[in-house]
């Protein structure tokens, strides 16, 4: 992770190298190198929530809320800075004040679902469908774990008769393929054959998905399929997919929970409890109601 000013570096770099010459720029994050790479790059007008000492990098600043306890989830956070910087560049039009919050979606061309429903098909995906799974956290503090991954997919293609497919970067390829072996026929391990949207394309495709509260899960609910999500030290509160067809699995009475660290601080026998103490049984069982629920019992 970059720090510093190789970060504010970075941060310009991509802006200049993305054309230049912004008007107007909404800082989502509040670190103060983000918005000393929009001040760099040239970026006209900056709007962001005031904090970390950037208020004289920015055209103009949003409070964020006070530190009340109370947990917004971050659309909520972002749409209110959108409409602050609206009303300050456009000089408070009265459409902003209307804006109303909608479930987010991503727009697939036919070309792109064409091209996911090859790949699918060259994988020897089942008549039946497949499930999506995400089975490695990029944060070490939210894996579940390969081998209840792998004891999950075992049970998708045997008892629901499902195929699985694995999603992920190229940075989980090597992990999913062991699970892919492990398991063997009805696994197909598609972790780094896509892009972004690619991957968007074959989500869309899925009976459900099953991960963490991370960019798949994310991706999955703008594609609007059922969710099981395994939660731990996360706040879901504030970052989990935003979804009505959504199941959070989370061991909610533990006093560590949420904690948002991405290495758990714990040892013995309190390490990593929030994702040791979910069970295969209970991720199965979630995932097989989800099926029920969109009509999609196998």
């Amino acid at each position: 992770m970059l720090t510093g000013w190789k970060s504010v570096s970075a941060v310009r770099a991509a802006l200049n190298a993305a054309g230049g010459g912004f008007e107007i720029g909404i800082l989502l994050t509040d670190s103060f190198s983000a918005a000393a790479g929009f001040r760099f790059a040239a970026v006209t007008n900056r709007y962001g929530f005031s904090a970390n000492g950037r208020g004289a990098l920015l055209k103009a600043s949003l409070k964020p809320p006070p530190n009340t306890g109370a947990r917004i989830h971050r659309t909520i956070l972002y749409q209110r800075l959108v409409r602050f910087a609206a009303e300050k560049f456009w000089a408070n039009p009265y459409w902003v004040k209307d804006v109303a919050f909608e479930r987010p979606e991503i727009y697939l061309s036919e070309i792109e679902r064409s091209s996911a429903a090859g790949i699918l098909q060259r994988g020897g995906v089942s008549e039946a469908g497949f499930v999506a799974l995400s089975p490695r956290a990029v944060a070490e503090s939210r894996r579940w774990g390969l081998d209840n991954y792998t004891e999950l997919a075992r049970r998708i293609v045997d008892e629901l008769g499902l195929s699985v497919v694995l999603v992920g970067s190229s940075a989980d390829k090597e992990d999913s393929e062991t699970l892919r072996e492990r398991v063997g026929a009805g696994v197909i391990n598609l972790c780094g054959a896509t892009k972004v949207r690619g991957a968007a394309a074959i989500l869309e495709r899925s009976r459900a998905f099953v991960g963490n509260d991370s960019g798949l899960g994310h991706l999955a609910a703008l594609v609007n399929v059922p969710l099981v999500i395994l939660s731990g030290a996360d706040d879901p509160a504030v970052t989990s997919p935003v979804s009505k067809k959504k199941e959070v699995i989370i061991r909610s009475d533990l006093e560590c929970i949420s904690c948002v660290k991405n290495e758990c601080p714990k040892t013995g026998d309190q390490y990593m409890r929030c994702m040791r103490e979910i069970s295969v049984a209970e991720v199965f069982d979630s995932l097989r109601k989800a099926l029920e629920s969109a009509g999609n019992s196998a």
